[in-house]
């Protein structure tokens, strides 16, 4: 209850909450809860614990939200890239991707068509194509 009375409070006075949520809290609901919240405090401090979340919290559906969100923001398509390629978790190179797919640049898209003319498993090569043909929809 208490985190959803964030979402009424200033993203900005929420952020000292947020931050304690998304490096201290035990649990992962509350953290994969916080992710949207986080998403809406445009500072660098929040894009950075983002970032953070989506490479190393423990739990696959908090890094799920964190790649999404970052997705969404524009973030980095190094970060992404580098999940989408390496992380042992295909849910999650599959979630990297979409966040690269949802990032509307011609950047974005070369990065798609880099990683599918890759070396990279064959999933997320064809993952990566099928972004690519749905982008051009």
């Amino acid at each position: 209850m208490a985190l959803d009375a964030l979402i009424g409070m200033d993203p900005e006075s929420a952020w000292p909450i947020l931050q304690r949520i998304g490096t201290e809290s035990g649990s992962a609901e509350l953290r994969a809860r916080s992710v949207w919240l986080l998403n809406q405090v445009d500072t660098d401090e929040a894009f950075d614990l983002l970032v953070a979340m989506a490479r190393s919290d423990p739990d696959p559906e908090v890094r799920g939200q964190a790649l999404f969100w970052l997705g969404q923001q524009g973030g980095s398509l190094d970060m992404l890239g580098e999940i989408a390629l390496n992380d042992p978790d295909e849910e999650l190179r599959a979630q990297a991707l979409f966040g690269i797919a949802q990032i509307e640049s011609e950047e974005a898209n070369e990065f798609l068509l880099q990683i599918a003319r890759s070396d990279a498993p064959m999933e997320v090569r064809s993952n990566a194509i099928f972004l690519v043909g749905a982008a051009r929809r």
